[in-house]
């Protein structure tokens, strides 16, 4: 058979009633829909579900959603968190340009608008803001009436990473 110039291969043709695909065991054969064959299956858990044949051939779907649902409360009760770096957070080159730009101002600081006009990269306000949070809480940078001066650390870590 041809659809638009396609052939349509009989891959569905076998039956798949009993079969267990991970949680799931098909139960009922469905009409197919503009050509994709669904069987209902029934987990472990109880409940049923109506599944793509190619999602239980290919294992994209193992259960109802128990599955998921249970991998997420193991690694909530195991404590797991967000992978961060052993260091701290990653100094980038655009957070080294920040710094230098401070270390030249001196110690009367700068606001984010100069540093905004100082610098040769395009830094956006919102972006420059964040870059001056991270490097605030590192302790790289201080703040004094929005004034932004770079501290004793942050010229240290300034000639640590740039290699000066």
């Amino acid at each position: 058979m041809c659809r638009g110039g396609k052939k349509i291969l009989s891959r569905f043709a076998f039956n798949l009633l009993g079969r267990q695909f991970g949680r799931l065991t098909v139960i009922e054969e469905r009409p197919s829909v503009d050509g994709v064959k669904f069987w209902l299956c029934r987990c472990t858990c109880g409940k049923t579900k109506l599944v793509r044949a190619g999602s239980l051939l290919h294992q994209g779907t193992q259960s109802c959603g128990c599955l998921q649902f249970e991998a997420r409360a193991n690694n909530y009760a195991s404590g797991y968190k967000k992978k961060t770096h052993p260091c701290g957070p990653r100094i980038t080159t655009l957070d080294l340009e920040v710094l230098r730009l401070l270390i030249t101002s001196g110690s009367k600081g700068l606001k984010i608008a100069e540093i905004v006009a100082n610098s040769p990269l395009r830094l956006t306000r919102s972006y420059l803001y964040r870059v001056l949070k991270k490097c605030e809480t590192l302790g790289l940078v201080t703040s004094i009436n929005s004034r932004y001066c770079i501290t004793e650390k942050g010229i240290a870590k300034y000639k640590i990473e740039s290699n000066v």
